[in-house]
């Protein structure tokens, strides 16, 4: 199993972890060694400029103010997810529709570095199973509730960053990240507007690796539309992964129908996602031009 990065010294809250990983169980250096400063007021510029993240400038503010928060304070872990959060934005929304590969990986791994650190600190239980020997997929059934944010935000990110930096790196994650999801839809399925079934939709389109699981796929798929229809990322994964599975006319009306459905939506239509909802809309104009692809 791939565990990212999870405890570092404090110095290191302010670097990349693409140089490298380092275990779960490290010793907890940064904990005991919080950095001079006024937390509340990193917060406060953080959440300001997030609010802006329609702008990529400003998600960029609110990453680094909650990096100064997170080594201020490095055990309050709500800052450790709403890092994560920014950080995935920027590597799954901006740079992956820039096609700025290499700072994407960067920043989708350091998403899942901080979501990591986050679950680590919170559920003791969780880390002592896994730094005894435990394989992160048995453990599970130790994540409670409390945890769903920050295990949601550190498994889809990785998720992402080992699609993005190579098959054996996916493969090697997939079981403990099911399992994290499974265990997400027993104790909130709801979440992230139908997030669960959204990442089940999407790994039952590879998985098995011979061809994957387009019944099963299309079945998750709808059940996250049956809880929130207008969220637009399930719709674009549905036509970038799922569509062509199914042949070319199926297919290909099954790709327009999700594609078109973003297209003409309006970006309001769940306000707290409008900046979330503009960057899908580019992926859907992506898909568009390769629908013959």
């Amino acid at each position: 199993v791939l565990s990212l990065c999870f405890i570092v010294a404090a110095s290191a809250l302010s670097a990349s972890c693409a140089t490298g990983v380092v275990s779960l169980c490290v010793k907890d250096v940064d904990l005991a060694s919080p950095k001079a400063g006024d937390i509340a007021a990193e917060e406060a510029a953080a959440d300001a400029a997030y609010a802006q993240r329609e702008d990529v400038a400003q998600l960029r503010v609110a990453i680094k103010h909650w990096r100064e928060a997170v080594a201020i304070n490095p055990k309050k872990t709500d800052n450790y997810v709403k890092l994560a959060k920014a950080l995935y934005l920027l590597g799954d929304g901006y740079l992956r529709v820039d096609d700025e590969e290499e700072e994407m990986i960067t920043s989708l791994k350091e998403a899942a570095f901080f979501a990591e650190k986050a679950l680590g600190i919170q559920n003791a239980d969780y880390r002592g199973a896994v730094c005894q020997g435990a394989d992160p997929e048995e453990a599970v059934d130790k994540l409670t509730e409390a945890d769903v944010p920050a295990v949601y935000w550190y498994a889809t990110a990785l998720g992402k960053w080992g699609l993005a930096t190579s098959i054996m790196t996916a493969l090697g994650n997939k079981d403990t990240i099911f399992a994290m999801m499974v265990r997400l839809g027993e104790l909130n399925p709801k979440y992230w507007y139908g997030a669960i079934d959204r990442y089940l939709g999407a790994y039952h389109s590879k998985i098995p690796i011979t061809g994957g699981n387009k019944e099963l796929s299309l079945i998750h798929f709808k059940k996250s539309l049956a809880i929130e229809n207008n969220y637009f990322a399930t719709h674009v994964l549905m036509a970038d992964m799922l569509a062509h599975k199914f042949g070319d006319d199926v297919g290909k009306k099954m790709y327009m129908e999700h594609v078109k459905f973003v297209m003409d939506a309006d970006v309001n239509v769940i306000p707290e996602l409008k900046p979330e909802h503009i960057l899908e809309k580019k992926k859907a104009e992506l898909l568009l031009e390769e629908i013959e692809d």
